[in-house]
């Protein structure tokens, strides 16, 4: 279930690498039309944000966080449950952000997303409460390492940040 996660996050990642260059291209563009990137930095920002603000608000609530947050409140407080459907809104909210400007990263969003494709492995799997608080934690942790090109620390991001422990069993 990890490896599957871990593949699933990977492909998550490409995603929104390329929404959000495909957001920037689109960026560059209007600076392009208007002439002057000082002005188009006027429109693109404001253009980004509403987008994400239109998907956030037609489709999935709650991508509006950062991310992480969110992910250590459901580790905590839900059981590890986070909605499959906040994925994909999640991913292009967080392109349209980022490609139009936007200030943030996509660390904090990555882990949201990771976190999500684990507790719906989960759930589909039908693991015990335990079980599923690690796999968010994995989808988390993948989704670190795949953003930074560093497994290991995504590994110790996860157990330390998302679940609190180092605890072996995880």
């Amino acid at each position: 279930a990890a490896l599957v996660t871990g593949f699933l996050v990977g492909l998550a990642v490409v995603l929104l690498v390329i929404l959000v260059d495909a957001a920037g291209d689109a960026a560059r563009w209007i600076s392009d039309r208007v002439g002057n990137a000082e002005v188009a930095f006027f429109v693109t920002v404001p253009l980004g944000l509403l987008t994400a603000w239109f998907i956030a608000q037609r489709f999935a609530r709650n991508v509006e966080s950062g991310g992480v947050t969110e992910t250590i409140s459901a580790v905590g407080l839900r059981g590890g449950y986070i909605s499959t459907r906040t994925i994909l809104p999640k991913i292009a909210s967080t392109a349209a952000t980022l490609g139009g400007g936007g200030s943030g990263g996509r660390e904090g969003p990555i882990v949201m997303i990771g976190a999500a494709i684990g507790s719906s492995l989960s759930r589909y799997t039908r693991f015990s409460e335990d079980r599923i608080r690690s796999l968010v934690a994995a989808g988390a942790g993948a989704g670190i390492g795949a953003t930074f090109n560093a497994p290991i620390a995504g590994m110790l991001f996860a157990m330390e940040v998302i679940l609190g422990n180092l605890a072996i069993r995880h």
